[in-house]
């Protein structure tokens, strides 16, 4: 008896550490494809974009300006021009304005509430008019692009909120706090705008950890300029391109992209690290498969006598084979209700964040009751192969061997 509840004990034992190690995979996988999965923000369909360099003073091809002249007329000068392009439906520029841009230009931004100093982080965008009507740029309550034009004409900042890990905490306030505040230290004063942003994300696969800063174009040089061109008309629009002089003054136009494209460059890498996580995934999975396929093996096959017993006494094979489910699953039960008590304590304590990361709560949850029913899956699974065998053994044959 003591032998058969030290087993139990270690069963138990070795139920929860898998599903501890199961549930941290699945949470990892969960989230990822979760993200992918997940609505985009933006239609980037016949989008396309290109860089913007500008030549300084002592480079070849630089021209010295006349005074009263700057390079803002060398891009004046550029937009007309692209926008005579008979296949380019919109074109504007921008600076980090574009998603699946991995260039980062963070920056804190400070605020009162009342005594108290707020901090927001964020990725600082900039963009014209005709850039937020391209990606089509909305409010977190649906405000249109023409109403965060106007915000922007006000020369108020817009602001997005983080992810679900980071909203409302006093770590990090989220963009509600801010609206119409008064950013300090800006000279000249600049006000935060009521509208909330939808985030701009880098790549299909990025949590938004730090929020956006949208700027209106006017305090910047753009660095890229994008096109929205006629559906169809992809080729044209290219070889147009490549005809014209793409040099205007003292800056000129290169290294032209669809955002399709861009999009593919900036997943590929996430591609094959999710690739790799969904391989060692599936080794692991096969793994703690086999391993309590194992540990269940050897129950069952002590049991034989057992089962033989209760066969030669008219037990039909289900009520066997449902004795010995009901038995691995009261063992699961245990373990999983342990389980459940350290996501709880996980969950509440200092160390979600080591061990989940920026994961928001719900991937969390998610994955738990995809590891319970993979465990059970797997437990099922564990005990009917080898009591299927063990239950066509002749009951005389057991009995003898034993």
């Amino acid at each position: 008896m003591r032998s058969e509840w030290r087993s139990n004990v270690w069963l138990v034992i070795e139920l929860l550490l898998v599903s501890m190690i199961l549930w941290y995979v699945d949470c990892k996988v969960y989230h990822t494809v979760s993200l992918y999965n997940s609505e985009k923000d933006f239609d980037l369909t016949d989008v396309y974009v290109a860089e913007i360099t500008y030549l300084s003073e002592g480079q070849p091809g630089y021209s010295p300006y006349d005074d009263g002249y700057s390079y803002w007329n060398d891009i004046s000068l550029m937009l007309n021009q692209m926008r005579e392009n008979p296949y380019a439906e919109t074109v504007g520029t921008g600076k980090n304005s574009m998603p699946y841009t991995f260039s980062y230009q963070g920056q804190t931004l400070y605020a009162m509430e009342g005594s108290d100093t707020l901090e927001y982080y964020g990725n600082s965008r900039m963009m014209d008019a005709n850039t937020i009507r391209i990606i089509g740029l909305e409010g977190a309550n649906g405000e249109t692009s023409e109403q965060i034009i106007q915000e922007l004409d006000n020369f108020n900042l817009l602001l997005s909120n983080y992810d679900d890990k980071w909203k409302n905490s006093e770590e990090r306030p989220d963009a509600t706090r801010f609206k119409g505040k008064i950013l300090m230290n800006s000279d000249p004063p600049l006000g935060i705008s009521n509208i909330v942003l939808n985030p701009i994300r880098r790549s299909d696969f990025e949590p938004m950890t730090a929020g956006m800063i949208l700027w209106s174009e006017k305090y910047f040089y753009p660095d890229e300029v994008i096109f929205k061109v006629k559906h169809g008309k992809d080729l044209d629009f290219s070889e147009w391109v490549s005809s014209h002089d793409m040099k205007f003054g003292n800056i000129y136009i290169s290294r032209l992209q669809s955002m399709e494209s861009r999009r593919e460059s900036a997943n590929r890498s996430d591609n094959v690290f999710i690739t790799r996580n969904l391989i060692n995934s599936a080794f692991l999975l096969a793994l703690i498969f086999l391993g309590i396929l194992g540990s269940f093996w050897f129950r069952v096959q002590e049991r034989v006598p057992e089962i033989a017993i209760r066969k030669a006494m008219g037990a039909r094979r289900m009520q066997v084979l449902r004795r010995l489910l009901s038995e691995a699953f009261i063992l699961l039960g245990i373990a999983l209700v342990a389980l459940a008590g350290v996501a709880c304590w996980l969950l509440n304590s200092q160390h979600y964040e080591t061990v989940f990361g920026n994961r928001p709560e719900k991937t969390v949850y998610g994955s738990l009751l995809i590891t319970v029913v993979a465990m059970a899956l797997i437990v099922l699974a564990g005990v009917c192969f080898p009591a299927r065998r063990a239950m066509k053994i002749n009951p005389v044959t057991a009995l003898k061997e034993q």
